[in-house]
């Protein structure tokens, strides 16, 4: 005639996502004042009101809560899970607790890069009369777990490794940078750049992503044609059919498609 009774109404734990299956994560209690089978208790997860996808399963004689499945921070937080203990009486009685489990945050997801040009054609491609301090590009870093977590201190640092001096990364905004020219270009010395912008967190280990991008110098006719030689000279003979060849001159042009014919 007596129903069990949990030592505590409301359990709390906090367990961190990286919590492999079968991992302890508390033992509730309960007491029956009735003697022999009726005093006997087992536990057991409603599941009807909590914890359906059965992530937590308990020992339902030790009343030991353990992870049944593997967590992740970012798909959910906290559960709520109502435990019942019941006697083995002819009537059973039973009464619940509410377990409340946290999930700790860890350094799991690298940051994450996303890049636009903003170039006037929206492309990769920069003209070589390009000023120094025009913007080639915009970059976004982001940190899932830093998003998840507003307590997190994952400062991301963020770098451009390549440009050869050309180009360079300046920050505008908290998580956005600027990829620059930094100085003049020309096409007919160097007609690619091929640049990675890296993005490492300071979790522990920190996470690093990089992005690999390739700048390509568009040509402008800054380039006039050069014969190859600046004196030519040829024989003729007196009497020679209109239309005959006298010589064959050359010119090259240094400037690309169009611009060099």
């Amino acid at each position: 005639d007596n129903q069990p009774i949990f030592d505590e109404s409301l359990y709390s734990v906090q367990i961190l996502e990286n919590a492999t299956v079968a991992t302890s994560v508390l033992q509730v209690f309960a007491t029956d004042r009735d003697s022999g089978e009726n005093g006997h208790i087992t536990y057991q997860i409603d599941r009807q009101r909590s914890d359906p996808q059965h992530n937590f399963g308990i020992n339902q004689n030790s009343g030991l809560v353990f992870v049944n499945k593997e967590l992740d921070y970012e798909s959910q937080k906290a559960y709520e899970l109502i435990v019942v203990a019941r006697d083995n009486g002819t009537q059973q009685l039973q009464t619940t607790a509410i377990v409340s489990v946290e999930v700790g945050n860890i350094n799991d997801n690298p940051p994450e890069i996303n890049m636009i040009f903003v170039t006037d054609d929206g492309t990769s491609n920069v003209p070589e009369t390009a000023e120094p301090g025009s913007y080639v590009a915009r970059v976004s870093v982001s940190d899932p777990d830093q998003e998840d977590d507003e307590e997190a201190d994952l400062a991301v640092t963020v770098r451009l490794d390549g440009g050869d001096g050309f180009f360079g990364l300046e920050e505008r905004d908290n998580g956005v940078y600027l990829v620059l020219l930094e100085a003049a270009l020309d096409r007919e010395m160097k007609s690619t750049y091929t640049m990675t912008v890296i993005a490492q967190d300071s979790g522990n280990p920190p996470l690093q992503t990089q992005k690999t991008f390739t700048i390509n110098i568009a040509d402008t006719n800054d380039n006039s044609p050069v014969f190859e030689q600046s004196v030519y000279y040829a024989d003729i003979q007196e009497v020679v059919p209109p239309g005959s060849s006298v010589i064959q001159m050359s010119a090259l042009d240094e400037d690309d498609g169009n611009n060099s014919l």
